[in-house]
C-alpha cells in the first residue's frame, strides 16, 4: 500500500515546510524519486509550480507536472500514466472544490487510488491535504464563491482517511471547526501550519517543522492534542 502525508499550511518557497518535504521524499521507494506536482488547486500558477519544483528538485527528485485535464488527454491514457509512473504525488493549495472536482471529471482520482495501492507516497499542502480526508473544512469566501452550488464549508475529499480535516488551524477561527465538529459523529482532524498526519504502513504520525505547532482531534465532543486522546487506539481504527 502507499503512503499518505497530508501539509497543514505553511510557505513552502520560504522553507516553512522543509523539514516536512524532506520527511516525504524520504519515504519513496527510490533514490531519485520521480515526483508529480497537481497543480489543479491553485489553477497551474506558474510561479507557485516553480517554488515547488525548486524545492524537491533540491532534494533530489525528478519533477514533472501533471498534464492539462482534458478529454484528450483522459482517453489516451496519458494522465493515468502519468500518475501511475510517478513514486511521489504532490498536490498544492488553492481551491479545494476546484481540485476534486475536476480531478474527479477525469478519473484522476481513480488514478490516485490505484498509485496508492501500488505503493505511491500522496501528499499535498492545504488543499492539497483535505483531498485526502472524506471531507474538508475551510471558512467560505463569499466575495469569490456566491453562487452557493457547493458547501464551501465541508467539501467532499477523496476519503482515503476517514475524518474531517481542517488545514491552516492556528490562522483560522477556531471557533468555525470546533462548532461544526461539536455534535458530529465524524472525526475532526485540525492541522496547523507546518505541520503533516502522516499515514505509513498503517499507522499515523504527525510531523512537524515548528515544534510550536500542533495537531488537534476532535471527537466524541472533546478536542485533545494529537496523542493526547481518550482511547487513541480505537480513535485510529476510527480513522482508518
Amino acid at each position: 500500500m502507499g503512503k499518505i502525508i497530508a501539509v497543514g499550511g505553511g510557505d513552502i518557497g520560504l522553507g516553512e515546510t522543509r523539514k516536512i518535504d524532506e520527511f516525504i521524499v524520504s519515504q519513496s521507494r527510490n533514490k531519485n524519486p520521480k515526483l508529480l506536482i497537481v497543480p489543479t488547486a491553485c489553477h497551474n500558477n506558474p510561479e507557485y509550480i516553480s517554488e515547488i519544483e525548486k524545492v524537491y528538485s533540491s532534494l533530489g527528485c525528478n519533477v514533472d507536472v501533471l498534464l492539462d485535464l482534458n478529454d484528450e488527454n483522459k482517453k489516451s491514457g496519458k494522465l493515468k500514466n502519468q500518475v501511475l509512473s510517478s513514486d511521489i504525488i504532490y498536490v498544492s493549495g488553492g481551491d479545494t472544490v476546484y481540485l476534486t472536482t475536476e480531478l474527479r471529471r477525469y478519473d484522476v482520482d481513480k488514478y490516485f487510488r490505484m498509485a496508492y495501492e501500488n505503493g505511491t507516497v500522496l501528499s499535498g499542502l492545504s488543499a492539497g491535504a483535505l483531498c485526502w480526508f472524506k471531507y474538508g473544512h475551510y471558512e467560505p469566501d463569499r466575495t469569490i464563491n456566491c453562487d452557493g452550488w457547493w458547501d464551501y464549508s465541508r467539501p467532499y475529499g477523496f476519503n482515503f482517511i476517514n475524518a474531517v480535516c481542517c488545514v491552516h488551524y492556528n490562522l483560522q477561527d477556531r471557533k468555525s471547526f470546533d462548532k461544526a465538529m461539536k455534535n458530529s459523529k465524524e472525526t475532526g482532524i485540525a492541522l496547523d501550519n507546518n505541520t503533516a498526519l502522516a499515514y505509513i504502513d498503517g499507522k499515523f504520525s504527525v510531523i512537524k517543522s515548528d515544534e510550536n505547532a500542533e495537531v488537534f482531534v476532535l471527537c466524541n465532543g472533546e478536542k485533545n492534542m494529537w496523542g493526547f486522546t481518550p482511547h487513541h487506539d480505537n480513535f485510529l481504527k476510527k480513522i482508518e
